[in-house]
């Protein structure tokens, strides 16, 4: 299903949904675990993080593909997470009626509390973003920006590479900005949202 999806377009940047995603490079970042989901017998793989339950959905060993992937598995406001492993990068899906399912010899134990980064706003489809010049505090001259849900981004750096522009990403999130990746043919774009900023005429 999303592999197909993702498969049917060469380059893999063509998605048709924002999809937000919280990118956690360290293995102490998260708490694995098990959980029970409905519908589902047995108990399955996953993360948990900030309250939440991430359950396992595929190994990636490409970033560009993981990108691909990542940004068909859900509608706007869906919620992903990845993990940077030995074999590439893990996709985990948010799983809102998920329960902590214990290890079997341990009935009672208990989780210990995990706090990610803020999440991505991933975009791939061109309609759902404008770019624009913007006028932001403190800069004398107006930044290059990209506008969306009437919410405002100062570009950051322009990557060609997948890879280092979800390491950028996941060093902007960890120190508290809201990031913005623009997902093009041509590349990939990181951008930093801008609670101040103006359209420039």
């Amino acid at each position: 299903m999303y592999t197909s999806a993702a498969a049917s377009h060469r380059p893999g940047f063509t998605p048709a949904h924002a999809i937000y995603c919280k990118f956690l490079m360290e293995r102490g970042a998260y708490v694995p675990c098990h959980v029970r989901v409905p519908d589902v017998p047995q108990r399955i793989s996953a993360v948990a993080l900030d309250g939440q339950f991430y359950s396992f959905f595929r190994a990636i060993p490409e970033a560009q593909k993981a990108l691909a992937i990542a940004t068909r598995l859900g509608k706007r406001d869906d919620e992903i997470v990845m993990t940077l492993t030995r074999r590439g990068y893990g996709i985990w899906v948010k799983e809102p009626q998920a329960h902590y399912a214990p290890p079997a010899k341990d009935p009672r134990h208990s989780l210990k509390a995990a706090f990610g980064p803020s999440p991505c706003l991933i975009l791939g489809d061109a309609s759902s973003y404008t770019r624009c010049s913007l006028t932001v505090p403190d800069l004398s001259q107006a930044v290059d920006g990209i506008g969306h849900n009437g919410r405002y981004y100062s570009v950051f750096r322009q990557v060609s590479e997948a890879a280092e522009a979800i390491a950028i990403a996941a060093k902007l999130s960890q120190s508290g900005d809201e990031t913005l990746m623009v997902i093009t043919s041509g590349g990939l774009t990181l951008a930093v949202r801008e609670l101040n900023a103006i359209v420039a005429s």
